[in-house]
């Protein structure tokens, strides 16, 4: 069977926008919760056409770091692999052996 399958950031990038994405708080004026700050910057289609987000995460610094797609493999359909582009122009990626591994 041919599917898509979202393998996601890098355990790098997880990491990393685990430890520095900006965090959710409470609206000190009307007391809703205000969203770390992650936005759709674009899209990328999978195997059936069906459409899926790249994100841009805020970071607590006041930078973000933006999704891309790293490489599509092929599995039984593609595997979709995201790096992570920090403002500095850093890049979170796979590597080769964690692409291996996950495949």
């Amino acid at each position: 069977m041919n599917m898509d399958q979202f393998p996601g950031l890098s355990p790098a990038g997880k990491i990393f926008i685990g430890r520095k994405r900006r965090a959710a708080h409470i609206c000190k004026t009307c007391g809703h919760v205000i969203g770390p700050g992650t936005v759709v910057i674009g899209t990328f289609e999978g195997i059936f056409g069906m459409s899926n987000p790249l994100y841009r995460y805020k970071l607590e610094d006041g930078s973000h770091a933006d999704e891309f797609i790293q490489v599509a493999s092929w599995s039984s359909g593609p595997c979709h692999f995201l790096g992570l582009r920090i403002d500095d122009g850093t890049e979170l990626l796979w590597t080769d052996e964690e692409i291996e591994e996950w495949l």
